[in-house]
């Protein structure tokens, strides 16, 4: 019988992947080993498909790290490895790190990619709240669940003097961390309201947090500070992110 050119490349094709596959490869080349009976900790040799526990030899391995964009993220010259799919396109699948000084940025597995200050609206606080003392007071609370810095915009009046709004972020202790610069209005009296202020955030906030908005008026309790449309903005952080941890109190 004379097989097509087809029919033959067909045959030829399914030897050479039932052969890919006994040698313990997949298609896509790779190599189904394991790790030797007499590993224990650290970078871990490979013992490969044919290979027994004395001839597996001494050289030791890396693992792959997913790559993020905080902690786990990529930089200039790391090693990374590299996969190329049915269509030919190459895929980084991570970065190789020795076993134990990988890391992983846990918000991003929980669907909590963190942000930076931006223009898309998160949450809207529209009722008006007012103050005559001339120390801060907490007038706005927010609860946020993802992670990094926002950006509170809303407007400002007065009955006279100046008034101030700044951002602070509540930790679990109660402790309340000032997270912004301040907002100044002494323009119009009231009930006329000032043009729309915008605080980016200077301190990140960790996932599950409060945000809290403040307020005072510098010539109380003779006169009245207002705030009003208070919204907390945000965009997806692209770049790579500093860490949290931070000195709170030096």
């Amino acid at each position: 019988m004379i097989l097509s050119p087809s029919r033959l490349l067909n045959l030829v094709h399914r030897a050479v992947n039932g052969r890919i596959r006994d040698l313990g490869l997949d298609v896509a080349g790779t190599v189904k080993a394991q790790a030797p009976a007499s590993y224990v900790s650290g970078n871990p040799p490979v013992q490969g498909p044919f290979e027994t526990a004395t001839t597996f030899g001494p050289k030791t391995n890396k693992v792959v790290q997913p790559i993020g964009n905080r902690n786990a993220g990529l930089a200039a010259n790391d090693p990374i490895k590299v996969s190329t799919d049915a269509n030919g396109n190459r895929v980084v699948d991570g970065k190789y790190v020795d076993v134990g000084s990988g890391v992983t940025d846990a918000e991003y597995l929980l669907g909590l990619r963190p942000v930076a200050p931006g223009n898309t609206l998160l949450l809207t606080a529209s009722t008006e709240r007012s103050t005559n003392s001339t120390s801060y007071v907490s007038v706005k609370r927010f609860f946020v669940t993802r992670p990094g810095t926002y950006r509170i915009k809303g407007q400002l009046s007065r009955t006279g003097g100046t008034t101030k709004a700044r951002v602070v972020i509540e930790l679990p202790d109660g402790t309340l961390l000032v997270a912004s610069s301040e907002a100044t209005y002494a323009g119009t009296v009231y009930p006329t309201y000032g043009s729309q202020f915008s605080l980016d955030m200077n301190q990140p906030v960790p996932w599950g947090s409060f945000l809290i908005v403040q307020l005072l008026n510098d010539s109380g309790p003779g006169q009245t500070g207002y705030i009003s449309t208070v919204t907390v903005n945000y965009a997806d952080a692209s770049a790579t992110l500093p860490v949290y941890d931070a000195v709170i109190t030096n």
